[in-house]
């Protein structure tokens, strides 16, 4: 548990756990985590007592000093912002129930780390039934009473948010709270959390089910290109909001909840879950003086999140308001003002010295109101078509850096024009950095490859989902993956590639190892946002398109940045689309399957004559009668498309249900049984992989080590550095087995016929009658073979990676076992599995 713990192990598998590369993992960790000394008053203090002073001190100012009370609050017209509240169902303030406190704790990590009381994700579940009644008792009649200080304690565990942290500011406050408390936070957010969509408008996209980071990233990207290619000036101001969590005015959240319209008992049990709220900071594992908090939202509470998001939307609907009213200018009409990711800013303006110090005064008086302050320091300014020396004057009235593009933002960097090369370089910088933190050496390939589609791989695929990323930059990580797979981060000494990265990017089902293919990913990223695009108009990026393209319906998005990837993508994923017509608006007639498959394809010397390619199902409707309106010229000129068009009409008198309805059209994704997409789906059809099974998978049913099955995957496909093997690419040496030498070195030999093989068999067989018996004739193939007992190819497995080892061993390390100690080992191996 406790290595576990410590090591933060991610990648949780049998064989390849809590052994030397994860104790290595979680000493580094360790050293990492040690904060030495820290910078007050210019000087470092190394002692304990005067670092645990000045994190004490720095943590009273920031989260123990109330908010300054500026008066605005009670004049700002509510009703303005918040014209509706939402409505919420009564259950928002009933009883906590027995089943809410089951899902919950069922819910609920058993490694996190405990808060103040000691209790574990881990203990509750042990004793889930019988502490049920208790722990029901002990919230509702601290949510009664409304006294929550004896559960609403916690600890303070600092994050270095830089890699050499020196100063108090250079750590993050994750709170560790009192396990009853995080489990009335965690009642309290799902009671809440089904409702969050119909309160926050659509420029906030963080923590909010069925909203999507990138979606905010490809809006500011499209509006920034759209005002450049256009020639567009256009004001981006990426704003930092100093310790936005942890200084968020208590009587402004207040005053949003009511606002709202949540019920005043559920407002009250909010605010009693805040207002109680005690900190201790851990430093160095020691716990320090408690801390009153007086403002802010713990981060590491599970309903602080939606509580931040919640309160911090007032400044969205303020800007739009302003922007409704014309105060704020923004360069295109009925586009956001603003966009956020929790409190990840950026505001868009007309460049202009009116606008900035208008912007500037919104700020300092969201300030006064909500406590959030702008950090100018961390703040940038960027504005299209403008002499440099205009906008650096703008930046000082501001008082903020001026910046270019690109830009850093959500992590991806955002630009107003196509990248270019250096703008990719970091990424590959960041892959490798992260293999030169790993203690490769302890990993056995097995391990490498859980670390290959865990990490290497999913570092990537959020750059992915915003860009088709070029294909030297895709090659670049393919060879990073593959050299790290065959030789880990070593760079001294280089082993042999013996499987073809394509095989090993096949699906286990099919004979690889199941690793991603980027390219094909890339493309089933991207074909997401173009399903969003085709099924709704209700996201962020849709409504952006509509309004550039004065809600034209067409089949890809016209003026976004990823048009051209769009049209490569759109023949392969419209098939794949079924379409149900309601009003017929966003259905188009000739290119989407609503019910007489794609016309489009169906009657081509019909379609050549199209007046309007993108021609909606409502449209056609309405002019079906009047072909001047549907097709380009006469159709009598051409027998094959007067045919088409007859028999078109004719089905369209037997399928189209007239009048259509009022409803809004859907569409249906026929790969998914749902009906909705996923990026899975659409990869596994791009790579078309055939349906039946490669005979190899049923190497993974096997119940041995990862590390063995990889081995004997390789084994299988005869691709192990035999000597055999080794003279078809050019080694000479010499043939014979380093085993029995009797023979050439081959992996049916190895394993077959070699005479230590049958000695070690047959040894073995004084352990156990399992391995008498066995018919081994066809090895390799023996394990891959289903037809055989499951547990005989089990043990075959072991005794070939075992064998492999030893033959390695007498190789490399000039070292041997006899045949007795490998059999025992054999037996050893299988038995501790059998457990």
């Amino acid at each position: 548990m406790y290595r576990l713990q410590r090591s933060a192990a991610n990648w949780r598998l049998k064989g390849d756990q809590n052994n030397a590369y994860f104790h290595a993992m979680a000493s580094a960790r360790k050293r990492r985590n040690l904060i030495e000394s820290v910078l007050v008053d210019g000087s470092d203090v190394c002692d304990h007592n005067s670092k645990a002073r000045a994190f004490h001190s720095f943590f009273c100012s920031l989260m123990g000093a109330a908010s300054p009370d500026s008066g605005l609050l009670e004049n700002l017209e509510w009703s303005m912002l918040y014209p509706t509240s939402g409505t919420f169902p009564v259950n928002l303030a009933e009883p906590i129930s027995d089943q809410e406190i089951r899902r919950t704790i069922s819910d609920w990590p058993s490694n996190k780390s405990p808060g103040p009381d000691g209790y574990t994700g881990e203990f509750y579940k042990f004793f889930l039934e019988e502490m049920i009644p208790d722990i029901s008792q002990t919230l509702n009649n601290a949510l009664s009473s409304g006294s929550l200080s004896p559960l609403n304690s916690s600890y303070i565990a600092l994050v270095p948010k830089v890699e050499a942290p020196t100063e108090t500011t250079d750590f993050r406050p994750v709170s560790i709270i009192h396990s009853m408390q995080r489990i009335l936070s965690k009642i309290l957010a799902s009671r809440f959390t089904p409702h969050i969509d119909q309160l926050i408008t659509l420029s906030q996209s963080g923590f909010i089910p069925g909203r999507n980071i990138i979606e905010n990233f490809l809006y500011a990207q499209q509006v920034i290109q759209f005002a450049n290619k256009e020639k567009i000036q256009i004001g981006v101001f990426k704003a930092d909001l100093h310790k936005a969590f942890d200084t968020l005015n208590w009587d402004f959240i207040q005053k949003v909840l009511l606002a709202i319209g949540l019920p005043p008992l559920f407002i009250a049990w909010i605010m009693n879950c805040i207002l109680q709220g005690n900190s201790r900071v851990i430093v160095n594992g020691i716990a320090g003086r408690k801390i009153n908090l007086k403002r802010g939202v713990r981060q590491g509470d599970p309903f602080s999140p939606y509580l931040f998001i919640v309160a911090f939307d007032f400044f969205s609907r303020w800007l739009k308001s302003l922007a409704r009213s014309g105060a704020l200018s923004l360069p295109f009409p009925q586009m956001q003002p603003a966009l956020f990711y929790a409190d990840d800013s950026v505001i868009f303006f007309k460049p202009c010295t009116e606008q900035v110090r208008f912007l500037k005064m919104i700020l300092l008086a969201l300030q006064f109101i909500s406590g959030l302050a702008l950090n100018r320091n961390k703040s940038d300014l960027m504005v299209t078509h403008l002499d440099e020396e205009l906008v650096i004057a703008l930046s000082q009235e501001m008082g903020c850096r001026p910046s270019k593009f690109p830009i850093r933002y959500l992590g991806l960097p955002l630009s107003d024009k196509k990248l270019k090369k250096q703008s990719y370089l970091p990424l590959i910088a960041k892959l490798k950095s992260k293999l030169n933190s790993w203690k490769a050496p302890f990993l056995s390939s097995a391990g490498r490859l859980v670390l290959i589609n865990s990490c290497i791989t999913s570092m990537p695929l959020y750059f992915m989902s915003a860009f088709q990323v070029p294909k030297w930059v895709l090659k670049e990580i393919d060879t990073i993956r593959m050299n790290f797979f065959w030789q880990g981060n070593s760079m001294d000494r280089r082993r042999l590639i013996m499987v073809p990265w394509d095989t090993i990017c096949t699906p286990k089902k099919q004979g690889g190892l199941g690793v991603i293919n980027l390219r094909d990913m890339n493309t089933a990223l991207l074909a997401k946002h173009l399903w969003n695009w085709m099924s709704s108009r209700d996201n962020l990026c849709s409504q952006l398109v509509a309004t550039l393209q004065n809600n034209r319906t067409t089949l890809v998005p016209i003026f976004s940045p990823l048009q051209k990837e769009f049209q490569s993508i759109a023949p392969m994923l419209v098939p794949l689309i079924t379409a149900i017509s309601g009003d017929g608006k966003n259905i188009l007639f000739w290119h989407h399957n609503w019910g007489l498959g794609t016309l489009k394809y169906r009657y081509e010397d019909l379609y050549s004559f199209a007046f309007n390619p993108n021609l909606t199902l409502s449209r056609f409707v309405a002019d079906w009668h009047n072909n001047a309106t549907i097709f380009r010229n006469t159709l009598h000129g051409s027998r094959s498309a007067s045919a088409q068009w007859h028999s078109l009409q004719q089905s369209l008198s037997h399928n189209l249900t007239l009048p259509l309805t009022t409803n809004r059209d859907s569409f249906r994704w026929n790969l998914n049984s749902d009906g909705m997409f996923s990026v899975n789906s659409i990869y596994n059809f791009f790579k078309k992989f055939p349906k039946h099974s490669s005979c190899l998978l049923h190497l993974w049913k096997l119940k041995i080590p990862p590390r063995m099955k990889v081995f004997v995957w390789q084994m299988s496909l005869n691709k192990i550095v035999t000597v055999d093997n080794l003279k078809k690419r050019g080694w000479q040496q010499a043939s014979f087995c380093t085993l029995c030498a009797s023979d050439e070195e081959t992996a049916k030999h190895l394993f077959n016929s070699c005479k230590l093989f049958n000695e070690v068999l047959q040894k073995a067989s004084d352990y156990s009658p399992l391995f008498t018996n066995f018919d081994f004739t066809s090895n390799p193939q023996f394990l891959a073979d289903s037809t055989k007992p499951l547990i005989h190819r089990e043990i075959m497995g072991i005794l070939c990676f075992i064998l492999w080892r030893e033959r390695c061993n007498r190789i490399f390390s000039e070292s041997s076992q006899s045949v007795a100690a490998l059999a025992e080992q054999i037996f050893s191996e299988w038995e501790a599995l059998r457990r």
